[in-house]
């Protein structure tokens, strides 16, 4: 099992696997991806958070009833045998794993580890009497700790919260830099020049899905909170500096 060699021409004959974090802008990649490829041809799978070989045939089970001509597990001529081109999902770095692939490529987005769980909070919480640094505080959810190197480095919800490790940071750095067509949701319209080039999209339509309203910036939180997010989040900022630092200098080689 290996990724296809990093060319626009070979990532176009590719699988699409969108590694979907929650609160990125990913819905409206999401959309972008039907936009691209045709709603028939890009498999949704939303509904576990965690990708195991438990449920591998639980996976394969729903994309042979989505498509009517799935092959059968053990049948290697997936991509030429059904129409599918792209995978989307909250699902970590793996799902190559589970299905019989011979080439695939990863895409995704990152954001700010702050704002994301401000974002993520209120997207959520936000109706809530409990407080974002009440919730953190008694680890309420796994998305506060982590997340986007829980979901690069494939570990997902499989560690508990507080034991993401700098083993799981590498392994995130790793995967984005041999496996990844990656974004920034900050610098969204300068992603989407970077997923055009590498993976040959044309006339994109821009829709803004899913996004929060009257949703405080961190700017207006408590410094207190934001001190506490960013303890839960050391190993999130971390891959955030490295990949946005790597983000930059692709989008200098590229004008060149």
């Amino acid at each position: 099992m290996k990724a296809a060699k990093n060319s626009a021409e070979n990532i176009k004959k590719d699988l699409i696997i969108f590694t979907h974090i929650p609160k990125t802008a990913g819905t409206s990649l999401r959309h972008i991806l039907m936009q691209q490829y045709g709603k028939n041809a890009v498999f949704m799978f939303y509904d576990d958070p965690t990708v195991t070989t438990k449920n591998a045939e639980e996976l394969l089970n729903e994309l042979r009833s989505y498509f009517q001509y799935f092959p059968e597990v053990n049948d290697q001529n997936f991509n030429s045998l059904v129409k599918l081109r792209a995978i989307s999902g909250h699902k970590p770095f793996g799902i190559h794993n589970l299905l019989p692939l011979n080439n695939f490529h990863y895409i995704t987005l990152l954001r700010e580890p702050i704002e994301r769980v401000i974002s993520f909070y209120y997207h959520v919480f936000g109706r809530t009497e409990h407080s974002l640094e009440y919730l953190i505080s008694c680890k309420q959810s796994i998305e506060f700790d982590n997340l986007q190197v829980r979901m690069l480095s494939g570990v997902g919800w499989k560690v508990p919260y507080g034991h993401c490790s700098c083993n799981m940071l590498e392994q995130a750095k790793h995967n984005l830099l041999h496996y990844y067509t990656f974004g920034i949701q900050d610098r969204f319209p300068e992603s989407l020049e970077t997923f055009s080039r590498h993976l040959g999209w044309s006339q994109i339509q821009i829709v803004a899905e899913n996004v929060g309203k009257n949703k405080p910036k961190s700017s207006d939180i408590g410094q207190q909170t934001l001190h506490l997010i960013a303890e839960q989040n050391l190993l999130d900022i971390e891959l955030y500096q490295f990949a946005k630092q790597l983000f930059e200098e692709q989008q200098k080689t590229s004008s060149t």
